[in-house]
């Protein structure tokens, strides 16, 4: 990865003191265009999105430079992570992770990058502080370096970026359709481990699927995450199928391919298959409850 990064094979916006961070793969919407799998390259001056080009070895890059980076919004259980400048005629980037562990490891180098020297224009740095300053004992947005507290909904980092935790309103936002549009509804208020993103195989091809599971009830249900991108209220949702799970048999023997066929009684099994392990784990522990 760092001999493509430096070998000036995508095209570079930041100076020369610009350093590869972190690299992951995801998909990603842009309010342009529809899912698609993504090489997300993270320097200490730029973020580049690397998708490809329609041709075997053509690719398209795109970068957000973190002098213009103005918001960061963190989706339900860290499976989403949307960037944007806050600029309404700008692309916005949503890298749909579906991965709890990378998502929260890539806000994480996020939180550090943008916190250096490198990531700000040369007439934001901080002025020296002085000795004896009482900044130490200032209220901190970390619970730990590079971890962000999340008692509250929007945390301004020092760097002058806005971390949004999206998680309470989608949450509300979501409980709030099932109950409009289900008749069986809700008896427990939703939690972020109820929710997995995920995708449905339908004709051997992949469909985005949204996975809610409460102790009766498996809510399969589709969520136009384009929509969202410059909002942070979602209520783009629109129902595929309520499972009553008295009905189920799960079969689980595809779980090395992150794959578990739920069997639903006098129908047609669906068959749904996971970004990580993690997110299959969590959904067999949702299952056992």
């Amino acid at each position: 990865m760092n001999l493509f990064y430096h070998d000036e094979a995508i095209p570079r916006v930041g100076n020369s003191k610009e350093e590869l961070c972190h690299a992951m793969w995801t998909s990603l919407l842009t309010s342009q265009t529809d899912e698609e799998a993504c090489l997300v390259l993270l320097t200490n001056q730029a973020t580049y999105f690397i998708t490809s080009g329609g041709e075997a070895d053509k690719y398209t890059t795109q970068n957000l430079k973190h002098d213009t980076l103005k918001k960061v919004v963190i989706g339900v259980g860290n499976q989403s992570v949307r960037l944007s400048t806050g600029n309404p005629d700008s692309k916005v980037f949503t890298c749909l992770t579906r991965d709890s562990s990378l998502g929260h490891i890539f806000v994480t180098r996020i939180t550090f990058i943008v916190d250096t020297d490198f990531a700000k224009p040369s007439h934001e740095l901080p002025a020296p502080e002085a000795s004896g300053s009482d900044s130490e004992d200032e209220p901190s947005i970390y619970d730990s370096p590079g971890k962000i507290k999340r008692a509250n909904s929007t945390c301004e980092h020092p760097s002058g970026v806005t971390f949004m935790f999206y998680e309470k309103q989608y949450l509300q936002d979501l409980a709030e359709y099932i109950q409009i549009s289900c008749s069986s509804g809700l008896n427990d208020d939703l939690t972020a481990s109820d929710v997995m993103y995920a995708h449905q195989i339908v004709d051997d091809k992949l469909s985005p699927v949204t996975l809610t599971v409460t102790n009766k009830y498996i809510y399969v249900i589709q969520e136009d995450y384009s929509s969202s991108s410059n909002n942070e209220s979602s209520k783009h949702f629109s129902f595929i199928q309520a499972i009553d799970r008295s009905d189920v048999s799960l079969d689980e023997s595809g779980r090395p391919k992150l794959k578990i066929c739920l069997t639903v009684a006098e129908s047609d099994s669906l068959v749904i298959q996971f970004s990580s392990s993690d997110s299959l784990e969590n959904f067999s522990r949702n299952w056992m409850v």
